[in-house]
């Protein structure tokens, strides 16, 4: 799934239903419901922080043999950030510390700029399965 959104609160809950329905797991999966607060975490922040006027949402599942992936990308044109520097021991606490929860409940995230352009992505393992890993 790939729709573009105005950075709106009824952008950001147009982008988060689209992306619920994307991924389909059951509601007692601990991981992927703090999956989806770091998705949610990530829309708010197009909003409150980036000054962006339009973002896009990218979804995907990436299917091997004995594993899962599912995969959140968020662009948007807002205004350059500094990358955080990931802490050791993330804070639990939302007063700043978005980045550090999300890196903490995610199996992985990248975020950088180019072109004008931020990109969120984040990465989590679906059930119990292991990723596959680069040789």
């Amino acid at each position: 799934m790939k729709t573009h959104y105005e950075a709106t609160c009824n952008g950001i809950e147009q982008a988060f239903a689209n992306v619920q329905s994307t991924f389909e797991t059951p509601d007692n999966d601990d991981g992927f419901i703090r999956f989806l607060f770091c998705i949610r975490e990530a829309l708010n922040n197009v909003v409150e922080h980036s000054e962006a006027t339009r973002f896009r949402v990218q979804t995907r599942r990436l299917k091997e043999e004995t594993s899962e992936l599912l995969c959140f990308r968020c662009c948007d044109n807002g205004i350059a950030f500094d990358v955080p520097v990931r802490q050791s021991t993330p804070q639990l606490s939302m007063q700043g510390r978005g980045w550090q929860i999300i890196q903490a409940w995610c199996d992985g995230a990248r975020l950088k700029r180019y072109d004008n352009t931020n990109q969120l992505t984040l990465y989590k393992k679906a059930g119990n399965r292991a990723v596959p890993t680069d040789k």
